[in-house]
């Protein structure tokens, strides 16, 4: 039996390398919604962290992160703007209700920053991928 999952997007975009581990889990994971995320906000310093924006430039721009549109029969979209405390992105209570009637099991979140994690999504498995 497949597990319900929930997929965090930013702009219903993904990396090839997302949907690439998505594809693998494909026999264990039921993708039934899509949290889709309007307004995450990147802050580069890129003057501090030059040599970090230099490495990532050189070595990880390729196929595989490359941003395409991310999309899947039959899931429920549930497109959102997050709210900020400090560098933090919360999901609106309007949405963490939505997604507990998908019944879903796990989240997986490709999509946004840091995100605080209230105690209504304790019940939720996440897994937060990152790319490095």
């Amino acid at each position: 039996m497949k597990l319900r999952a929930a997929v965090i997007t930013d702009n219903l975009k993904l990396a090839q390398w997302q949907l690439d581990a998505l594809e693998a889990a494909n026999e264990e994971l039921d993708v039934v919604c899509i949290l889709n995320c309007l307004n995450t906000k990147i802050h580069r310093n890129v003057i501090k962290h030059f040599f970090y924006y230099f490495i990532s430039f050189i070595s990880l721009r390729n196929k595989k992160t490359q941003s395409l549109d991310y999309e899947v029969e039959n899931a429920e979209v549930i497109s959102f703007e997050s709210g900020y405390i400090k560098n933090w992105q919360t999901i609106p209570n309007d949405v963490i209700n939505q997604l507990l009637k998908t019944k879903v099991e796990v989240v997986i979140k490709f999509g946004m920053n840091l995100v605080k994690i209230d105690e209504t999504l304790d019940e939720l498995n996440l897994i937060s991928f990152h790319h490095g």
